[in-house]
């Protein structure tokens, strides 16, 4: 008998091709954050082998799809995405819209663009929609305030 999506490890969700491919020819990545040989966005990444979290990301611009596994971790995600846009990299972010936790209002909502998604995101790796809300968070140097972007439609894929 198939699981149910919720029965299953949702800790490496493969990001969309055609939300990937969207936002790579606006942004032009050069690294892939949060990655492993299957899923890998981009030629560069970094792997569980390489603690993304400890290593820089200066002068890249990064796309991550970090871990989740029922929220635990984002925050250290958001925090090092914008603590390394201070250094030099653009980090574009495939997050829950979890706009009621601790990391969404420290960093998202004081410094970064939101994108929200309309309808639920279908992962390349499930056989229907995601069970959450999804959001692009983007992390520039010099930006100091947040601000909405343009949506994104999901509903059209």
């Amino acid at each position: 008998m198939p699981r149910a999506i919720n029965d299953v490890p949702n800790q490496d969700r493969e990001t969309p091709q055609w939300l990937f491919r969207m936002l790579d020819d606006e942004f032009h990545f050069t690294l892939d954050g949060a990655a492993d040989e299957s899923n890998a966005k981009c030629n560069e990444y970094l792997d569980e082998e390489i603690n993304a979290l400890s290593v820089s990301w200066r002068d890249d611009v990064v796309f991550c799809n970090p871990p989740y596994l029922r929220g635990r971790g984002t925050e250290k995600w958001v925090q090092k995405a914008w603590s390394e846009s201070q250094d030099q990299a653009t980090t574009v972010m495939l997050l829950p819209a979890s706009t009621d936790t601790h990391w969404w209002h420290k960093y998202v909502l004081d410094r970064g663009e939101i994108r929200f998604v309309n309808g639920r995101l279908k992962f390349d790796d499930l056989p229907g929609p995601g069970w959450f809300a999804n959001v692009i968070v983007i992390f520039r140097l010099g930006q100091d305030s947040a601000f909405l972007g343009p949506a994104i439609n999901a509903r059209e894929h």
